[in-house]
């Protein structure tokens, strides 16, 4: 073998040698692809308010430990309790629909229209069925928050601590990264800077306006008297991301069923709530202040990559389905720069 076909096999044994370790590595972390997921968008998404606090404390480590007790007291702590309480009401009404209990919507807004219009009729909506379906399903998936509090609290204690060395070493790592893909060094960097402008805007913004939506709505539900508000106002986190439609999918039945209920105060109430505080507040103000820094992705996309992660994920696919998103976006934004030599 002359030295050109050696350094030829010695290459190409290496690269399978890597691809092997490549491949055993991410089967060993994918028990722990939650706390991964977690601490990658923890410190993307953090990296503005640590940088701030590294310029007052000086210290890498110490701005990253506050970052992280920014991240436990600001985000985990409500997220937790607010999903304990998704999670105890959407279990007691699934164990009173299993119960022989039925949803009748459509009699409730038929009982209303013929005391008001009776020249109106609309037909009967069972959702009976749907809703048990959709109540299993968060159930099942949450059981095991609930169910594995010592796997629970592994998981964060991961993402925490991964998010602390992401945030303090992540400039060497990014390096190392470089390092070994086959791009010119500002084709890489152009990768990592387009990623992190694609998670800011799919993660960091339609997501956290989603969120926002759900919060929102849940203390309206609340305060004019909706029955079991933290789960059907939960449900607008999924409808905040439906274009044109957005939480007026959960909020307008709301409305309704206090009107047939009699409640016209509350009926008012969340009506003025959901024009005021839900389209004024953070769909016209709030969400063109959070989505403004990153590339423009369209919010039925985001919602594919949520719902699509979730069935291949589950519950983590959350945000694994829209950080796949955020990376081709990324790749697709600089394909041009790569193929073609163009710039923007």
């Amino acid at each position: 073998m002359n030295a050109k076909d050696s350094k030829w096999f010695e290459s190409y044994f290496l690269l399978a040698i890597f691809l092997v370790a490549a491949a055993l590595l991410i089967y060993i972390f994918l028990p722990y692809l939650a706390a991964i997921v977690l601490a990658i968008v923890f410190a993307v998404i953090s990296t503005p308010l640590y940088r701030k606090l590294l310029k007052l404390v000086r210290y890498d480590w110490f701005a990253a430990f506050l970052t992280v007790l920014v991240i436990i007291f600001i985000v985990l702590i409500p997220f937790s309790l607010l999903l304990t309480r998704v999670f105890e009401q959407a279990t007691q009404l699934y164990g009173w629909i299993v119960g022989g209990n039925e949803i009748h919507f459509g009699a409730m807004i038929n009982d209303f229209i013929a005391q008001h219009f009776p020249y109106i009729s609309v037909p009967q909506i069972n959702i009976t069925s749907y809703l048990s379906s959709t109540l299993a399903w968060v159930v099942q998936n949450l059981l095991p928050f609930f169910g594995g509090i010592a796997q629970f609290a592994l998981t964060i204690f991961l993402s925490l601590f991964g998010t602390f060395y992401l945030l303090k070493d992540g400039g060497e790592l990014q390096k190392k990264i470089s390092s070994i893909i086959p791009l010119q060094a500002e084709y890489s960097k152009r990768v990592f800077d387009q990623m992190e402008r694609a998670i800011y805007s799919v993660i960091g913004g339609s997501l956290m306006i989603s969120l926002i939506h759900g919060i929102e709505t849940i203390a309206g539900f609340w305060i004019f008297g909706i029955p079991n508000a933290a789960f059907w106002g939960s449900l607008g986190v999924l409808s905040a991301l439906i274009p044109t439609v957005g939480t007026s999918l959960v909020s307008i039945p709301a409305i309704i069923y206090l009107f047939t209920i009699g409640n016209m105060a509350g009926g008012f109430g969340l009506l003025l709530w959901w024009i005021i505080v839900s389209i004024g507040a953070v769909d016209n103000f709030l969400s063109p202040q959070i989505v403004h820094r990153g590339m423009k992705v369209h919010p039925f996309l985001v919602l594919l990559s949520i719902l699509g992660g979730i069935s291949v994920f589950g519950l983590i696919g959350f945000l694994v389905g829209p950080l796949i998103l955020a990376f081709f976006f990324a790749l697709l934004d600089i394909y041009p720069m790569l193929i073609y030599g163009k710039t923007e």
